[in-house]
């Protein structure tokens, strides 16, 4: 009986099957074993960039509106109060009501409030600049333009109350 022998392959060396993979291929494998990690994170990052900035323009805007309000009613309450100042020396001055008494109590009240507005007339174009269109800086310029021509009137009648008021005249009756 003859035998065959059949060719038994060499296996590979066992220092082959534990060889370690060159420092290439060792970056592959860990960048294919870590790419989920990475890509979590780098996504987390990219919204946490971003998720800082819409918070901030949504703080933005809402602190804006916010104080829109708070610095609309704070103008209107000023100018709302020097008008009914002016209101009150027209009718007093009109109706001859110019005794000492009376302008001892209305004068005061008068510069006090428009010494009030002009010296926050600045502050509210700052306002205006800042949360307003330029519009209504333009408005506003031209209100504070006719109340300084009103305060320029009223000042002009200061020789008349000053004769009222040291009692060298009773009233500025047929005065200006």
């Amino acid at each position: 009986m003859a035998t065959t022998t059949v060719p038994i392959p060499n296996p590979a060396p066992i220092s082959d099957l534990t060889a370690r993979p060159s420092w290439l291929q060792s970056i592959i494998a860990t960048f294919k074993d870590r790419t989920g990690t990475w890509l979590v994170a780098v996504i987390f990052a990219i919204m946490t960039i971003f998720s800082d900035r819409v918070t901030e323009s949504i703080k933005f805007g809402l602190n804006r509106a916010d104080n829109r309000v708070k610095q609309y009613e704070s103008l209107c309450a000023e100018l709302s109060s020097y008008i009914s100042k002016v209101e009150w020396v027209h009718e007093f001055l009109s109706k001859a009501w110019t005794t000492e008494l009376a302008l001892k109590e209305l004068i005061p009240d008068y510069n006090k409030s428009i010494t009030s507005l002009r010296s926050n007339e600045y502050v509210y174009l700052a306002w205006l600049h800042r949360y307003w269109d330029k519009n209504k800086e333009e408005e506003f310029h031209q209100i504070m333009t006719s109340i300084k021509g009103i305060d320029t009137e009223i000042h002009g009648l200061n020789d008349e109350f000053e004769l009222v008021i040291n009692s060298t005249k009773k009233t500025n009756e047929g005065q200006r």
